[in-house]
């Protein structure tokens, strides 16, 4: 047939098709429906392309309503666009639509029982290739997905090989899809004890921000978002990318923090723990495990705008129930060795927790720690009192930064550099002062020198 005009139901749309051909057979009895169709091919009037395919449906209704889908070949982005058209029930109709597929769907056998939109018995068995379905409220998204499945409400296994796939959890990530450029994966499903349970036993990703292997279990739970028990290794992480992989429990400010904070890290390992109810994520009470451990190596911490960036960092990034923890073994700041290295958020939605903390120790010449000083936003407290000074020799630096994440600009900072056997020139008229020690504290509001001592024109000072 060219050119066909037809409207299927009374209260369908009009189905517009420039090119329709194939062998049709339908029937229409009082319990339902029988139509099948062999080496279809449709061309419809806004350019949408169906391939030839086999495809027979069977629809019954009443008391022992179910129906029975066989089909060769399906394009799925085509068969919804045409959906709104066809004589399908409304439910089917509507879920189509939300649920916008792309991809090929071949030699599939589905089967249920009850209501199409939420049936008490079903089958299915088929393979596809670039699968994609829309998120939606809770439900997760995706796209680029090939594989198999096979199973019933009861008991089924499926299989994923997929390539530049794309994986949305709108309720879990607000950053946008997860993108891997390779994802394999097997698994099934198994009812047990009133409860479905999705088994993850083997799963390996690839993409630009880490790699490695996963495998868990997952409990569906009527109205609420599930259980989970997740394990997860990767073989390579970038710290620069974790921002994007903070769920949504983490407010908007803590994570545009950490995305400008971590300017350059390289992951060396990491493992990931998962197990609770998703609804109690990130387990404030201890009623579930949250732990994510990346190596970090030559990290950049710019923890706070105009303070010395923490470089050179080796250490670990912790996320621990609703925390984060980076414990550096070593760092430096304008070249100056740091140990002990902690910066710490108890609780990474900052309208529960208190502010960040940045503690760490350092030994080097007074000359750094005066340029540590210059270039702080403390200068600007003290004016030109460090500019001219001179010291030659070494101290030690002990410093503690509390940074409240909503208003970073607030940062407190407290610090002490303790010295001795140093030569300090106050004035460039004057002698140094031979052999000096002692100790200065500093805040982000003033300097002060509560202990000092040393050697000037030769008598004790």
């Amino acid at each position: 047939l060219d050119a066909v005009r037809t409207r299927l139901a009374p209260e369908l749309a009009e189905l517009r098709l420039d090119r329709l051909e194939g062998r049709v057979a339908a029937s229409r009895r009082p319990d339902g429906l029988e139509l099948s169709i062999h080496g279809l091919r449709v061309v419809s009037g806004d350019g949408l392309h169906l391939a030839p395919t086999d495809f027979s449906l069977s629809l019954i209704s009443g008391e022992h309503a179910g129906g029975r889908l066989r089909a060769t070949r399906l394009e799925l982005a085509a068969l919804a666009g045409l959906a709104a058209q066809l004589p399908l029930p409304a439910q089917v109709r509507g879920r189509l639509a939300g649920f916008a597929p792309q991809g090929e769907v071949s030699d599939l056998r589905l089967e249920w029982q009850g209501a199409a939109g939420a049936p008490a018995r079903w089958t299915l068995a088929a393979r596809f290739a670039g699968l994609g379905l829309a998120a939606e409220g809770r439900r997760p998204g995706m796209s680029g997905l090939s594989g198999a499945i096979e199973g019933d409400e009861r008991v089924g296994r499926f299989r994923l090989d997929a390539r530049d796939a794309r994986l949305a959890l709108p309720e879990v990530f607000a950053d946008g899809p997860l993108v891997f450029e390779r994802l394999q994966a097997e698994g099934g499903w198994q009812r047990r004890e009133g409860r479905l349970e999705l088994a993850l036993d083997a799963l390996s990703f690839d993409n630009p921000d880490a790699a490695g292997t996963a495998a868990g279990r997952y409990w569906m739970e009527a109205g609420g978002a599930g259980e989970i028990e997740l394990t997860a290794q990767l073989d390579r992480a970038d710290g620069t990318a974790v921002w994007r992989y903070l769920p949504r429990v983490v407010n908007e400010r803590t994570q545009a923090w950490v995305r400008a904070a971590v300017q350059h890290a390289r992951g060396e390992g990491a493992s990931l723990r998962l197990q609770g109810r998703l609804a109690d994520f990130p387990f404030r009470d201890g009623n579930g495990r949250f732990e994510v451990a990346i190596g970090l190596r030559d990290g950049v911490l710019d923890y706070a705008p105009g303070w010395p960036a923490i470089e050179g960092i080796d250490g670990v990034l912790r996320f621990r129930g609703p925390g984060l923890r980076v414990e550096a073994e070593r760092a430096r700041i304008f070249g100056v060795a740091l140990a002990g290295v902690v910066a710490d958020i108890p609780d990474l939605d900052t309208r529960r927790g208190g502010p960040m903390t940045i503690t760490g120790r350092a030994r080097g010449p007074s000359a750094d720690f005066l340029r540590f000083i210059a270039d702080s936003p403390l200068a600007t407290r003290i004016g030109a009192l460090t500019d001219s000074l001179r010291v030659e020799g070494e101290g030690e630096l002990a410093l503690r930064l509390t940074m409240p994440l909503r208003a970073v600009a607030d940062t407190e900072v407290e610090g002490e550099y303790r010295f001795t056997d140093n030569r300090v020139g106050v004035l460039a008229a004057l002698p140094p002062i031979e052999r000096a020690g002692g100790r200065v504290r500093f805040t982000r509001d003033g300097l002060s020198i509560p202990e000092a001592r040393g050697r000037w024109f030769g008598e004790p000072l």
